[in-house]
Order: structure tokens, then sequence, then C-alpha cells
């Protein structure tokens, strides 16, 4: 792929066929390999264990490559580290020298893979700066922010910004830096000293994004980030020379390497996969706590799934949205990006933030872009990191989705835009604990699900305006219902006693081959009739009592779960257990026909 001049955001990157004739191999184990066949460079796309080593000492201009470092730490390296260091980036002097060298060599078994560098583009688009930035701060207003920071601001987790730098002098970041050795507070890869982060890009793109989650609060100055305890690690992948997928990849392989807890990404390559970053983000999640990648959906107004790492399951896909909660609008050809691949949305348009005095004297400026909304959502995981540290990737993205406002924008853009508002009950008093989050984040996802309209399209034959319109509830008849059976541990029936505990099975099955129930859950049970003894304590429990989760039941699928039935100088008789259940979502598979047909009508030419 040509990678040409981001012209369209004023950025001044060097002509682009430096970039051109860059590819990735990935070669089938660790070897240095000669230069030759038209090769102008062939060198390691990812750092040595000892380059590392020498950097954390302040050695920071020392190029070590050194062959003999990687094979004495490879063999102690995780798989998927271990394929990150048999990529090697390769130069050609022609495409034709390229094209030549892959036909020599592509039945090579040293040869695993072969992979063209794409350019790796930033998603933000600017707006002209205003007089003045007092009350402006709509994003953190619109997500209330301010909610959570009795209970954390984020101290403790490092999110880093792989990007295009960060002004370090700025009052407002200057001392939210982390800091891997005296005065160094993050890496440049991209040309020049190693230990040089100042950003390079001329709208101050990475100081904006680090302004957006933790710029310094309470100093009666400037702007406040969403998360201002955060710490700020600084991986500069843009510079002089041109910004590709390789680039990018080892800007998240520093980050991980360097101890960060959350990896900001907001920029993408335009394919729908790119196997280098792919290494890298798989690399990060082997990792033991995992780092949480953000990443920007892009700002083409067009579906995310064609960009990557937007469009990689493993990283939250974060959309943009303007202060009526609507997708985002940029101009007349630039939107958020929007489709099935986005996680959620979070405020990215008219973002004031930190920038650069040499981009704006005031030292802040509003900028848009998905670019911008990607940190509200780095932000609010290093909010919930610093309070629950120990959980995956997954379970992170699950508390984001949860904690988000309902909006009704005219694409798919994730489960909502991020609201600040209840995360507390998770985080603060007796919901910080990793055993007790779950149930009350329970509790959270029915609230919502109960409360939340579901939008269906309504057509005829002859609509006025193929449009949404107000929410139209649909009834499926019959109606589609699991079914449930009570067993005893011991036997189909047993007999229950006044005095007795008993472990009792309830097992719900889906009876439908092409129906698949998500999301199944009891929320409440009760035995009929009960009532209190005088220790207080009811005369027939059952353990659980509330919240017991199915999960998915596939066509023709059985799930049980275990409760105990304790009695108390219960009385004899006959007793009804009954239960509530909800079903998040019914899955049809199959195939919905149809017909429509328009009138045209035709006159003499």
């Amino acid at each position: 792929m040509n990678a040409t001049a981001d012209t369209q955001h004023g950025n001044p990157l060097p002509p682009a066929a430096n970039l051109f004739f860059k590819t990735i191999f990935l070669l089938d184990e660790a070897r240095s390999v000669a230069t030759g066949d038209g090769i102008v460079t062939f060198e390691r796309v990812f750092f040595s264990p000892a380059r590392l080593t020498a950097f954390s000492k302040g050695e920071f201009d020392k190029k070590i490559d050194d062959e003999s470092s990687i094979k004495e730490s490879y063999e102690n390296m995780i798989p998927e580290e271990q394929k990150l260091h048999r990529c090697f980036q390769v130069v050609f002097k022609t495409q034709e020298l390229r094209n030549a060298f892959i036909h020599k060599y592509k039945n090579n078994n040293a040869l695993e893979s072969v992979t063209e560098e794409v350019e790796v583009k930033l998603f933000n688009f600017q707006i002209p700066p205003n007089d003045t930035m007092n009350s402006q701060l709509w994003g953190h207003q619109k997500t209330n922010v301010e909610a959570v920071w009795d209970c954390s601001r984020g101290c403790g987790p490092v999110v880093a910004i792989v990007d295009t730098g960060i002004d370090t002098t700025h009052p407002e970041l200057q001392h939210q830096l982390w800091e891997v050795y005296p005065g160094v507070h993050g890496i440049n890869l991209n040309n020049g000293p190693i230990s040089d982060i100042t950003d390079y890009h001329p709208l101050g793109h990475g100081t904006h994004v680090a302004g957006i989650v933790a710029a310094r609060g309470n100093n009666l100055y400037g702007v406040i980030g969403a998360a201002p305890a955060a710490q700020l690690m600084g991986i500069r992948i843009y510079g002089s020379l041109p910004t590709g997928s390789a680039m990018a990849a080892s800007g998240i392989y520093w980050a991980i390497g360097l101890g960060a807890d959350v990896i900001n990404c907001s920029w993408g390559v335009q394919v729908p996969f790119d196997p280098v970053i792919s290494l890298a983000i798989g690399a990060a999640l082997a990792q033991t706590p995992p780092p949480v990648i953000v990443a920007a959906a892009g700002n083409d107004g067009v579906d995310a799934i064609n960009y990557y790492p937007a469009s990689d399951p493993q990283v939250i896909c974060v959309a943009a949205t303007d202060i009526n909660d609507a997708r985002a609008i940029f101009s007349s050809s630039l939107s958020s990006n929007w489709g099935s691949v986005v996680d959620v949305a979070a405020p990215g348009k008219d973002i004031w933030s930190t920038v650069p005095v040499s981009v704006n004297s005031s030292g802040f400026m509003q900028l848009s872009g998905t670019s911008m909304a990607a940190p509200h959502v780095s932000a609010m995981v290093a909010i919930i990191r610093s309070r629950l540290s120990g959980l995956t990737q997954p379970e992170y993205l699950e508390i984001v989705q949860t904690y988000v406002s309902t909006i009704y924008p005219d694409r798919y853009i994730g489960t909502g835009r991020i609201d600040f508002t209840f995360l507390k009950e998770i985080l603060c008093g007796c919901g910080c604990s990793p055993c007790r989050y779950r149930v009350i984040l329970e509790e959270r996802r029915l609230y919502y699900a109960s409360i939340r309209k579901k939008f269906t399209i309504a057509g005829n034959s002859n609509p006025p305006a193929c449009t949404l319109h107000e929410c139209t509830e649909v009834t499926i008849s019959p109606s589609l219902e699991p079914c449930f059976k009570l067993h005893w541990g011991d036997s189909p029936q047993d007999q229950i006693e006044t005095h007795d505990t008993e472990i009792i099975y309830i097992t719900a099955c889906n009876p439908y081959c092409n129906i698949t129930f998500k999301g199944l859950k009891i929320i409440a049970i009760r035995i009929i009739p009960n009532y209190v003894l005088p220790n207080n304590e009811m005369a027939v429990e059952l353990a659980a009592s509330s919240l017991i989760c199915y999960g998915t039941l596939g066509p023709s699928r059985c799930t049980t779960r275990e409760y105990a039935l304790i009695t108390s100088d219960t009385a004899p008789g006959t007793y009804s257990l009954e239960f509530e259940y909800c079903i998040e979502e019914i899955e049809y598979h199959g195939y919905n026909r149809g017909k429509n047909s328009f009138t045209l009508t035709l006159v003499d030419s």
C-alpha cells in the first residue's frame, strides 16, 4: 500500500516512498539475516531485552540489537513474544526487487509470512480555537465524571499515550508524567534521541490526547483530565520518518515492556487486519495482568470493521459523539466511524485540551475526532483499574459497556455513551472487592435493561421515508420461552423434612432447534408460604436467592445450577417455589424472506 502524507490534517510527513518498499517478514526461528538481493536494511521490528535494560539504566542513546542477548533470553519468552522477535522489517531499493525477493524465497521454510507495511493515520480534525475555554469541558459534564472523583481520580495506573509525543513542559502535564528514570518520561521510536518524546505533530495531537486523560486539576488554571491522578507515559511513534504499522506495533510493545496499565491508540491503519500490530496486541494481552488497549474507531464515516486495531475484538473500540449525543459529524466529508465492532461511544467533538504553546500561545485548543473520544475511555479504565486491578480486558470492557447513557444515533456506535454517574457503586464501599463488584454490576445491567428502549425499523410496501421512528414494541407469537425442571441431588424426588438441608438443582433447557437464548438469569426466587422464626431467620431458605446466571442457552441445550434448600422448624405441608427470570436477547437462526416493490413511471423522451 502506498502511504501518502497526512495532508488532510496538516501533518508534514516526509515523502512516503521510504515506507512504500518496507515489508515485514516473520521468520520461523530467531536468526540473523544478511543483506543482499536488493535489500537496503534488514532490522528487527521489536526491541531486544538488552535495549530495555539499557534504557532503564539511563543509557538512552545506546543502540543495542545484539543477537547474542536476544538468543540468551529467547527461550525464556512466552510464545507471543517469541513471535514478535522473529519479525524483521526489510527495506528494498525498488518494488521490483521486493517482488523478486519474495518469489525467490516464498518456498523457503524459514519464511513464515510476509506483510506489506501500511501507513498509520491519526484520527483528529482541527476546530478553529475560540477566545475562551471557560465552562467548555462539556465532555466531563455530559459523562458526569466528577461523580466518581470523591472515590477515585485514577491514582496508580499508568496510561501509555502511543502517539506523536507529549509536551513535557506543559504546566498541566509536567507533574502527571510517569518516570522510568529521572527526567525521562517515555521513549521516542521515530528518529532522534530515544528519550525525546517532544510532541512532533503540528496540532499537538499526542499532547491533546494526554490532557484529556490526565491534565492536572485544582490548580486554578486551564483544563482538567478525566482521570487527573493517573500517570502518563509518552510513547512517540511519529517524527521525521514515516510511521508504519511496524512502528505502531513497536509502540504497543514498548508500552507493555515499560509496565503500562492502559494503552491509548488514537490512530489506525485502513485495513481490516494488520498481522504485525496484531502480534503486539497478542503479546500485550498475554501479560499478567494484561494492559487494557483502547483504540479510536476512525473519522471517515464508514464501518470501523475496515480499520485496525479498531476492528480487533480484543481492544475497546471507541466512536465519537457530539454535545447532543449524536454520532459526531466533523465536516462535510468526515464523521465518526460506526459498526458492530464499536464497543462504546464518548465525547469527541469540540473537545478542549492541552497543546504545546508552539501550536497555540494559550497552551489549549479544541480538536475533534475519535482520537479525542478514545482517551475519555482510557481515563475511565484507569479510574476503574485504580480500584479493581486484577481484571481481564473483557471484564473491563463489560464494565465500560454497562456504565453508559442510552443514546439514539443514526448508526450503531456501541452500547451507549460512557457515563460515570453510578460507577462508584463498584469502586467504593462494599462494591470495591472483586467478589462483590460482580453482583452489583449484574444488578446495574438488569436495571438498565429494564429502562432502555430498543429501536425497530417498521416498514411497509410504500414507506414515505426509510428512517427510524419512535420505538415500536414487537410481540413474538407464540412466545419463546425456555423450560425448567427441578430435581434433587440423589434422586428424581426426595422427602424433605421440617428441619433439613437438601441440595436441589434447577435445569433450564432450550427446546428449540433454531433459537438461542442469551443472558438468561433468575432475578428473584422465593418460597410460598414462608414466615420468620423467633431468631429472625426464615423458616425455609434457598441459597442463592437472586441473580442466578444461566448465560447463553444454544439450540437444544440445557444448563443446571445448584441451590441449597434449608428448613428450620418448618411446619409440615405443601410449599411453592416461585421464581422470575429474564432473557436479554433471543437470537433466531434462519433466513427472513420477503418482497417489496417500487413504482417506476416512464415518460416520453
